[in-house]
């Protein structure tokens, strides 16, 4: 390690950091440390006389220090730096060649204003043109004025979603159905949601006829059965037994046969007011008398088939069903009864049960549990019903048919 020392103020001979007085010269040593460096590093040394003119380097082997501002430390003298080419390497202005050329800017002249109150020259046989004149005994003709009391009607569009060609009154999906109560017809009158009547349908009852054709059918049962009893007393024996089992077993059909005979089919029109003097749809009731099933048929005013509503007896035992068939006989629609505990209710409970609960029905789409409408039958005080499709935002369902479809439903069942 090297060891920290100090040069003599007077002579330069070099001390010691301890050392309070020179050994060559005698001369004491100041107070003050002054500063060097180790390891050989360059620091400038401090004295009474200030600071030396050049850093000094010292040497660890022998602890001297060398003054670097004698000639033999001179930075050496080199020639002035002249850039020279690289060889092979093409002049700078050769660099440039091919290339093109910034073009200087070009000086924009301010464009001259007219003078006030020039007018340019006119050219030589220009002649304006002057107005035409209407010919003589022009008559401008006057706008057609509308008659009296006339007001144009704007075309209805079909809203967007329904069939095209169906009527405007069908194109919505709320309907609200109220039924005349004191009536021997079964009458209704057809709503929008906002209660604005818009189709009046009816039902007719044909009350004397098919009184008459009741009455007959009776008749014509008591006369067989009574006829048959008479017989069978009046033989006796086994002859007789027979034969009022014969009896027993023909008087029902020809009961039935007697009564479909006079009876009048209870066809159902929708119209477009009361009057009845433009139909919108019919439904027909395919025949008068059916043990187990029931069919109606639906067409428009021109006699084209719609659709066709099928129901089976057997089914209502657990829940009412109606299905709506395509004229290609697809099911297009299942309704049925809202839920099925009520159905079984209605039945255990009998009349009290219908009063409790009255009937609704839910629209299926085809054969599948997803519901697209409701025929709501709650009892209100105008006794009003509603057949809400709102669920069938696709409009998959024809309108008309499911407005059929709800008042067969309310006809062809108990409340």
């Amino acid at each position: 390690m090297a060891t920290l020392t100090r040069p003599c103020p007077a002579c330069g001979h070099t001390l010691p950091m301890t050392a309070t007085r020179c050994a060559r010269c005698g001369q004491t040593m100041p107070a003050d440390l002054g500063r060097t460096m180790l390891g050989g590093a360059q620091a400038p040394v401090v004295s009474r006389r200030g600071p030396l003119a050049q850093p000094a380097l010292m040497d660890d082997d022998d602890a001297t220090i060398i003054d670097t501002a004698g000639p033999e430390f001179a930075p050496p003298d080199f020639p002035p730096y002249s850039p020279q080419p690289h060889p092979g390497f093409p002049p700078r202005g050769e660099l440039h060649q091919g290339f093109p050329q910034a073009r200087p800017p070009q000086q924009v002249q301010p464009q001259a204003q007219p003078r006030p109150g020039y007018q340019p020259p006119a050219q030589p046989g220009f002649q304006p043109q002057a107005p035409q004149q209407p010919q003589p005994g022009f008559q401008p003709q006057a706008p057609q004025q509308p008659q009296p009391g006339f007001q144009p009607q704007a075309p209805q569009q079909p809203q967007p979603g329904f069939q095209p060609g169906t009527d405007p009154l069908f194109q919505r999906d709320v309907f609200l159905l109220r039924q005349k109560m004191i009536a021997i017809s079964e009458k209704y009158h057809v709503s929008d949601e906002h209660g604005r009547p818009i189709i009046y349908v009816e039902r007719p009852a044909h009350l004397a006829r098919n009184l008459a054709a009741v009455l007959a059918a009776t008749a014509v049962l008591i006369g067989i059965l009574l006829g048959g009893v008479l017989t069978a007393g009046a033989i006796g024996g086994g002859a007789g037994i027979a034969i009022a089992l014969i009896a027993a077993i023909i008087a029902v059909p020809a009961m039935l046969a007697v009564l479909a005979l006079l009876a009048a089919k209870r066809h159902i029109g929708f119209f477009r007011d009361p009057s009845k003097a433009q139909p919108l749809l019919h439904v027909s009731q395919d025949k008068k008398v059916e043990l187990f099933r029931f069919t109606y048929t639906v067409r428009d005013p021109g006699g084209a088939h719609l659709a066709t509503f099928y129901k089976n007896r057997i089914f209502d035992l657990f829940r009412r069903r109606w299905t709506w068939f395509s004229p290609q006989g697809q099911v297009l629609c299942v309704a049925k009864e809202d839920s099925i505990a009520r159905a079984i209710a209605r039945r255990l409970l009998g009349n009290l049960g219908l009063l409790l609960f009255r009937t609704n029905f839910i629209f299926l789409y085809q054969k599948s549990d997803h519901q697209i409408g409701m025929f709501n039958r709650t009892a209100t005080i105008l006794d009003r019903y509603a057949l809400d499709l709102r669920a069938d935002y696709a409009h998959t369902l024809d309108r008309r048919i499911a407005l059929a479809l709800g008042v067969v439903l309310d006809t062809g069942e108990r409340r």
